[in-house]
Formats: structure tokens, C-alpha cells, sequence
């Protein structure tokens, strides 16, 4: 498990060595961006001032999903976020949208410029039995064939309930040895594997190239979700990762950030500004 801090010495390449990998030089993420639920409720009253904030933090990239932006007219939003020198690159789709019109979804994630369109939950009733997980896999490679289609590639996002067996085996491993691998990537949440006892290495291992995107948040040493930096997870380890993992996309989320929420998102981007792996 990949959740307690490594201590950095200066020396290049400390943090893959620590991993079992090879001495290599220093880097740092060229990029980084942020999943908007983070900010939603003061997104509610000024989304525009919200993503202008955003882009002089230091994020370049932010990941959509839920109000006050899907209420935007897709096209508008696209034309905003060049204006203020952003990207969306990701955004979350609902469940109850891929079942009406999963086409639908996927043309508006086109429309929007994201490459990704990525389901971050299931309910428990379509997760509690073994037969439940196995009709949920082929149903995710489903959506990946229709996303496909449009141009986009899908994505599932964990929580911890899928590293809690069902019937002997893991849901995470369910959903993802019985998806098309082609068709079905992982956007892999850093806080939600280490809080359900997933091994996020070995994850990486098993699920190389598979994993393009990742939700940066940190654990306090009792289990609570805080500011990135302000935890345990070492995050040089597991970014010292990012090419056999396929990772390109780091997303901050809090899910729960305390008012008046900015400074947990300053704090966030000041950390990987400073971040070597």
C-alpha cells in the first residue's frame, strides 16, 4: 500500500528507488487539474470567476461533472474555458443518462473537447451479488463500444466498496478482468484504493496502460480525506509510476472540503507545484 509518505533527500531519483524501480532524474507534473464537484458550491453562484480562479491557482485542466456546468449549453462552455486557457480533458457521466441515451452522452463529452467520459458510481443494487458485478463489467464495455463510436474514450472511477470481496472476489478486479480493456479504462481515485485497502503498485501492475486518469487526494494518519500534502499517501511514489500506468490526467478532488472550500484547492496546487518524483 502506497500510503505513507515517502521522505525525499534531494537525491535524484529516491522516489523510484523506494518503489523497487531504477534511479532516474527528478520530474515534476507538467500539468494538473481538478475535478469541479470540489467547488461546487462556489461554483453555484459564479462558475466563470470559479474557473478563472482556478487557472491562476495553477490548474490547467479541470475535469466537468455535475451543476452549475452541465446546465450550460455545451458549446458555450467549450468557447469559455479556451477563453479563460483551460481544458476539460474528462468529465463524469451519470448512470441513469448512459441507460436513456448513451450515445447522447457521448456526443455532448465531443462537443465539450473531453477524451474521456467517465461513470463515477454505481448503486449498491447493481453491486451487492457476484452475478450483479459480472452483468455490470459486460454492461461497462457496452458504454466503452458507444463512446468509441463517438470518438470518446470511457472510463470507470472506484470508491473503496470495490475492494470489499463479494463471493470471494473483488468487485475493482470484477469490473475490470471482465470489461474489455480495450474499450473500458480506470480512472483510479488515490484516496478511495488506499482507504479500501487496495494496493495501488500492484494495481498499476496488473493494469498497465490502463489507467490514463487518477483523482489526487490525500489521507490523514486517522483516515480522513485533507489537502493534498497535508497527508499520508505518497503521491512521488506513485507518480514515479505514470508511464507503466498509462497516467496522463491528476485530477484534485476533495470530496468534502471545508468552507469556504479555496484554500484546501490552493493548498492542493501549491503541493504538486512543488512535487519531484
Amino acid at each position: 500500500m502506497l500510503a505513507r509518505r515517502t521522505l525525499l533527500s534531494g537525491m535524484a531519483g529516491a522516489a523510484a528507488v523506494a518503489m523497487g524501480g531504477p534511479a532516474v532524474a527528478a520530474q515534476r507534473l507538467k500539468r494538473f487539474g481538478i475535478q469541479l464537484y470540489t467547488l461546487r458550491e462556489v461554483a453555484k453562484t459564479d462558475p466563470l470567476g470559479t474557473l478563472r480562479r482556478l487557472k491562476a491557482l495553477g490548474y490547467s485542466e479541470i475535469e466537468l461533472g455535475g451543476p452549475p456546468y452541465s446546465a450550460m449549453d455545451p458549446k458555450v462552455l467549450r468557447a469559455e474555458l479556451i477563453r479563460i486557457g483551460l481544458t476539460a480533458p474528462s468529465m463524469h457521466v451519470q448512470m441513469a443518462d448512459l441507460e436513456a441515451d448513451a450515445a447522447k452522452v457521448f456526443a455532448q463529452a465531443k462537443t465539450l473537447g473531453c477524451d474521456y467520459a467517465v461513470l463515477p458510481y454505481i448503486g449498491e443494487d447493481r453491486r451487492s451479488t457476484l452475478a450483479q458485478c459480472q452483468a455490470f463489467a459486460r454492461q461497462l464495455t457496452g458504454f466503452g463500444a458507444a463512446a468509441k463510436a463517438a470518438g470518446v474514450t470511457f472510463a470507470y472511477h472506484n470508491h473503496a466498496f470495490e475492494f470489499a470481496a463479494i463471493e470471494g472476489r473483488r468487485p475493482f478486479d470484477i469490473f475490470f478482468d471482465e470489461s474489455d480493456p480495450a474499450l473500458v479504462k480506470i480512472e483510479l481515485d488515490l484516496f478511495w484504493t488506499v482507504k479500501g485497502g487496495g494496493d495501488i503498485a500492484a494495481i498499476i501492475a496488473k493494469y498497465p496502460g490502463r489507467i490514463p486518469l487518477c483523482h489526487v487526494k490525500d489521507m490523514s494518519a486517522d483516515g480522513k480525506m485533507v489537502a493534498v500534502g497535508a497527508g499520508t499517501i505518497d503521491f512521488a511514489a506513485i507518480f514515479a509510476k505514470s508511464r507503466q500506468a498509462g497516467l496522463v490526467h491528476y485530477f484534485v478532488e476533495h470530496d468534502q472540503p471545508p468552507p469556504p472550500y479555496w484554500p484546501t484547492v490552493e493548498a492542493s496546487a501549491v503541493h504538486l507545484k512543488k512535487l519531484r518524483f
